[in-house]
């Protein structure tokens, strides 16, 4: 049986460039996809019904923005093809991006488990509070089928039910549930950011006081301003990591690590 998503997104552009000098420039400017209609406008997905050989599967339909269109499952690597087949039960996200490089992304659709009863659930989670190590965590519990269960994120095993798996960084995670029947299921799990490093409160005063030279910023893009900022943070992390920035004077470790933090974390504005 298919399930049918209707729903409606906000476009979100994600755009990186690299200018290795410190003038302006005339680069061109990226498409703006706030002004994108790009959309998944249909979602469809169907149950597994075998659990020795999952056969669940994910169709989408793309509409608007610019094509040809790419796809990609979760965090897999975009592909051409919009079908998503031999799935295991589980929630899972799909993304869609355009010619312009605009994404949308899906989230929550449900593979359903037919063949069995199992299922899981994120009992708990701890944000990751901590910049430069993980102090991330969230407990997950399983429910029928047949135990003992088996509980994997990314190759670490757990057989206590619930399992609590700790030492994470930010982030949305996948957890493979299996019983002891062969069946399983993938829960999706969520681990907040919580560092607090942001633009308005730590980026900004730093940048004003170690980039502020004649020259350089603001003619080189104005990175005092949070969405030029925001769209070259790759850039600023990978040139401050180096010692390419400041152009005069220097960051510490600790302040290197910060900018990192906040770049990592989706660059933040407060």
């Amino acid at each position: 049986m298919k399930k049918f998503f209707k729903l409606s997104f906000v476009a979100v552009c994600l755009f990186s460039a690299f200018f290795p000098g410190c003038s302006s420039g005339d680069e061109p400017k990226p498409f703006d996809c706030n002004s994108s209609d790009l959309d998944l406008s249909e979602v469809s997905s169907s149950g597994i019904t075998n659990c020795a050989l999952p056969d669940g599967e994910i169709e989408v339909i793309a509409t608007g923005g610019k094509e040809p269109y790419t796809y990609k499952i979760g965090s897999e690597n975009f592909q051409n093809n919009p079908v998503f087949p031999n799935l295991m039960a589980g929630t899972y996200s799909v993304t869609v991006k355009d010619e312009n490089g605009c994404e949308v992304t899906v989230t929550g659709i449900i593979v359903e488990n037919s063949a069995s009863s199992l299922d899981a659930n994120v009992d708990s989670s701890v944000s990751d509070s901590e910049c430069n190590s993980n102090n991330g965590e969230f407990s997950v519990s399983a429910t029928g089928g047949m135990g003992p269960y088996e509980f994997n994120l990314g190759g670490v095993i757990k057989t206590t039910n619930p399992s609590t798996f700790s030492n994470l960084s930010w982030g949305e995670y996948n957890v493979t549930v299996k019983d002891a029947e062969g069946c399983s299921v993938i829960i999706p799990a969520l681990v907040e950011n919580g560092t607090g490093i942001d633009y308005d409160n730590d980026m900004l005063p730093l940048f004003q006081s170690k980039c502020n030279n004649s020259g350089c910023h603001p003619a080189n893009g104005n990175w005092f301003d949070y969405n030029t900022a925001k769209s070259r943070a790759a850039e600023i992390k990978t040139r401050t990591a180096s010692g390419d920035m400041p152009r005069t004077g220097s960051l510490t470790a600790q302040q290197k690590a910060d900018i990192a933090c906040w770049v990592d974390n989706g660059a933040p504005k407060n």
